[in-house]
Formats: C-alpha cells, sequence, structure tokens
C-alpha cells in the first residue's frame, strides 16, 4: 500500500539551474519565521517584490551557491501544499541561526 504523508503547507520558488528550470519547496514554517525574523511580517502582499526576492535570495543562499542555480526573479514565490510525486531531494540548511527544510525537483 502506497504510504500517506501528512500534506505540509510550504513556499514554492523557482530557480534556474543551467537554463533549465526547477522548484525549491520551503516548509512554510521556516519560511514565515525567516520572513518574521527579518522584516517583521510573512504577509507576501504587504512585502516588495524586490525586497522579497532579496529575503529569498539570503534565505536559499547555500543552496544557490552548492548547485549553482540562479533564483528567478520575474517568477514570484507561490503557496504550494501538493507536491509532485518524483521528489527528488530533501535539504536542510541554517542561515543566521534559521533553519531551512526544502525539497527540490524538476
Amino acid at each position: 500500500s502506497m504510504q500517506q504523508y501528512p500534506v505540509q503547507q510550504g513556499t514554492l520558488f523557482t530557480i534556474n539551474y543551467h537554463n533549465e528550470l526547477g522548484r525549491v519547496w520551503i516548509a512554510e514554517e521556516c519560511w514565515q519565521r525567516w520572513c518574521e525574523g527579518l522584516i517583521g511580517t510573512a504577509n507576501r502582499s504587504a512585502i516588495d517584490p524586490e525586497l522579497l526576492y532579496g529575503i529569498a535570495e539570503w534565505g536559499l543562499a547555500p543552496l544557490l551557491q552548492a548547485s549553482d542555480a540562479t533564483l528567478c526573479q520575474n517568477e514570484p514565490p507561490t503557496s504550494c501544499s501538493n507536491l509532485p510525486h518524483q521528489l527528488a531531494l530533501h535539504i536542510k540548511w541554517t542561515v543566521e541561526e534559521h533553519e531551512f527544510h526544502s525539497i527540490i525537483f524538476t
């Protein structure tokens, strides 16, 4: 029987990896804590898009640097709770004592 995983809310970012687009999913609670810690809110509609991009790029920096990928500025982050089945990679890292839990897939 298929194992059922609980649906977990997250934020989806688009990255460019060697001219191919991929997706990085960050657990919502990680992303909210990161935004609130930096600018006091995680409300996307209240955050300037360029500021949001900068915050995301900083939080994702270890992942981007390790993979030689870039964050797509013209693809704003979106909320996402249903992930595709072909999950590629679970990764954890820490920036400024904030822990990030992510999943990467194409």
